[in-house]
């Protein structure tokens, strides 16, 4: 009888712990057996947007700060076709630094698939311009016509969004892209100003099929500061429907 009233308290104690466990857990506002799924695009190969280093450290401080899981779809070794796009399919989000890229007909069918879903999305920078076969991806997904080089910021405004909560501090020299006719759900976080005007940087677009976080500023220096990794976080996060403090660990 004795050890049986022992065997209980013991039990008791243990589903107690339990118990603490998870309200520790939830406590955090994440659960450690549910990620985000977040896919990494990368398809440039050059000087000013060398994107797989640059995007490795988006994957670091993701998965540091976040409970974020990534995995990547990068090119072939024939540079024409992209490997692991059938990650696509799991994904929660996607973030995509890509540049006039050319893939088989059947990969680019996958990922208009893949705009198509539902599911969340991050533009960053060349993504404005990224497949040779799919001319209007600027104005069918990101909802607005890329029009070349602006010509380097001399000043930024930020306006507030949960994707650009931690980004007040963040200020860049930085080249800016001419853009044109934004569609009307386009709502502009970011604008870039010069000599010759003001143009948006950034802005989030929601629609029927997915929301969006388009980030127009991208050199590779850009992701050294962890106001300009920050909004990449939240605008991933917030693009897949969900809200950034929920995941972070």
């Amino acid at each position: 009888m004795h050890r049986t009233l022992t065997s209980r308290r013991a039990f008791g104690r243990a589903l107690l712990v339990a118990a603490l466990g998870l309200f520790s857990i939830a406590s955090r506002g994440y659960s450690a057996a549910v990620s985000l799924n977040v896919v990494l695009i990368a398809g440039v190969k050059n000087d000013a947007y060398d994107n797989e280093p640059s995007l490795k450290r988006v994957q670091a401080f993701l998965e540091k700060t976040y409970n974020v899981t990534c995995s990547w779809v990068t090119p072939g070794a024939d540079g024409k076709s992209l490997q692991n796009l059938e990650s696509l399919e799991k994904a929660d989000a996607a973030i995509l630094l890509v540049r006039r890229m050319t893939v088989p007909a059947d990969q680019l069918a996958r990922i208009k698939r893949f705009f198509e879903s539902g599911k969340g999305f991050v533009g960053l920078r060349t993504a404005s311009h990224a497949w040779n076969e799919w001319p209007t991806f600027d104005v069918d997904v990101l909802g607005a016509k890329y029009g070349g080089h602006f010509g380097p910021a001399k000043s930024i405004a930020i306006k507030p969004h949960p994707v650009t909560q931690g980004a007040a501090a963040y200020k860049t020299a930085n080249d800016i892209y001419r853009y044109d006719n934004l569609r009307p759900e386009v709502k502009v976080l970011i604008e870039g100003s010069n000599e010759k005007g003001t143009m948006p940087a950034a802005w989030v677009r929601e629609r029927p099929n997915g929301r969006i976080f388009y980030l127009g500023i991208g050199h590779n220096n850009e992701f050294e500061k962890p106001e300009f990794l920050q909004m990449i976080a939240d605008g991933v996060i917030w693009s897949a429907g969900k809200k950034p403090a929920a995941y972070r660990r």
